[in-house]
């Protein structure tokens, strides 16, 4: 098998710089479109790709169809009217209620005399109680 440094390259290094290079690739696609346009231009050239134009791709989509509403839902079917029972005719007339004895009832107590007692005095607030337990950093080492 030869070796990569054997194998002669597929085509020369030309002298051109890649600025010109992208300048004559970009005149070569200009002129391959002006020529199609040119061509287009033709009648016979319109009269035979007639028959092929359903086939070439359209740039601009057709606007979107516009959604129908959905119908308005029929009216619910009407209810039938409900005839309230009629009430139950009383043949006998009602029960006598018993009578009960008076209960007996306590008289209120007479109103107590109000009496004024002297405020109590509130602790000032700068007075704190000394702790329920004995705090260990203050007890003396033995």
């Amino acid at each position: 098998m030869p070796s990569l440094a054997a194998i002669p390259p597929l085509s020369p290094p030309s002298d051109l710089n890649p600025a010109q290079r992208r300048a004559l690739t970009a005149a070569a696609v200009v002129a391959h479109l002006a020529g199609a346009w040119g061509l287009l231009q033709l009648e016979a050239v319109q009269e035979a790709l007639a028959p092929a134009a359903p086939l070439l791709v359209q740039w601009v989509a057709p606007a979107a169809p516009v959604p129908q509403p959905p119908p308005p839902p029929p009216p619910p079917a009407p209810r039938p009217k409900v005839q309230p029972k009629a009430a139950p005719v009383l043949a006998a007339a009602p029960a006598p209620t018993p009578q009960t004895a008076p209960s007996f009832v306590v008289p209120e107590p007479p109103p107590q005399p109000v009496r004024n007692r002297p405020k109590r005095r509130s602790r000032p607030a700068h007075r704190r109680r000394p702790p329920l337990w004995p705090r260990l950093r203050h007890r003396p080492a033995p």
